[in-house]
């Protein structure tokens, strides 16, 4: 069988639609456990480095969430991911305040009720700090984040700014989801 690559559609998806069509296509949570080599075969085209990095990543946070919300390294890698860079095993990757925004948004509708363990939570505050946050904005204040714990001097407009840009991120990476889908 001579398989077609991928549209770049399924690539630049986010993986909380890849999920849901993979479940739409194979049953609720089968694909979870498939190879990826049947995963391609099953839909007729070859995976790009993207896409399979991608089902690499659901593939392990849906089986073991743990992975995403508590091992810092794994977090690191797939936020990276999830903002449709493929993973670098090479490096550690430092994501941005957005992306960790948008992955954090991404995997709360895949499993909302996980959260997260201490190390990913640190990890997160110090690259917010690097950032120059003073206070969590949304969706940060729901990884467990508290204002009491940021140095505060950061003006009022700055953190509305914080949180309009994450919110634009967010809304930038869906839209370009529903752009590829219609």
């Amino acid at each position: 069988m001579d398989l077609n690559t991928a549209p770049k559609d399924m690539a630049l998806a986010p993986v909380s639609t890849i999920a849901l069509n993979l479940d739409r296509i194979f049953g609720k949570h089968v694909w979870q456990t498939f190879e990826l080599e049947t995963i391609s075969l099953e839909l007729g085209y070859a995976l790009d480095e993207l896409s399979r990095d991608k089902l690499n990543v659901l593939q392990i946070a849906l089986q073991n969430p743990a992975a995403f919300f508590e091992d810092v390294l794994f977090f690191l890698h797939a936020v990276h991911v999830i903002n449709n860079n493929v993973a670098d095993f090479d490096t550690v990757p430092l994501p941005t305040s957005l992306e960790i925004a948008y992955a954090h948004h991404q995997m709360r509708k895949l499993l909302p009720e996980q959260q997260y363990g201490s190390g990913v939570q640190k990890t997160i505050k110090y690259i917010l700090d690097h950032e120059g946050y003073s206070e969590p904005v949304w969706p940060f204040n729901e990884i467990g984040l508290k204002s009491e714990e940021f140095i505060k001097g950061q003006e009022p407009q700055d953190t509305k700014n914080k949180a309009e840009a994450v919110r634009r991120y967010i809304e930038g990476l869906e839209h370009d989801d529903h752009r590829n889908n219609s």
